[in-house]
């Protein structure tokens, strides 16, 4: 199963590309996990690993370290 991890902010953003993620053949719920900032990624990344990372880059709560996501997407 493709895990996707959705990092958005604004609530109106995140509805709308969950909508088109959803239209997606094979993609449901259960695949997508979101985050409304840097930090929340950052746990999700540490939890679990990621096919996919739709990202905001201008999230709040992003520090100059930026979102390390090299060990939390997945190979395939």
């Amino acid at each position: 199963m493709i895990k996707i991890l959705l990092v958005e902010d604004e609530q109106e953003k995140r509805r709308l590309i969950s909508s088109a993620l959803l239209s997606c053949e094979g993609i449901t719920l259960d695949n997508i996990v979101r985050a409304t900032d840097a930090h929340e990624a950052k746990r999700q990344i540490s939890k679990q690993k990621f096919d996919l990372l739709i990202l905001d880059i201008n999230i709040p709560r992003r520090a100059d370290d930026q979102i390390a996501v090299g060990g939390g997407l997945g190979k395939r």
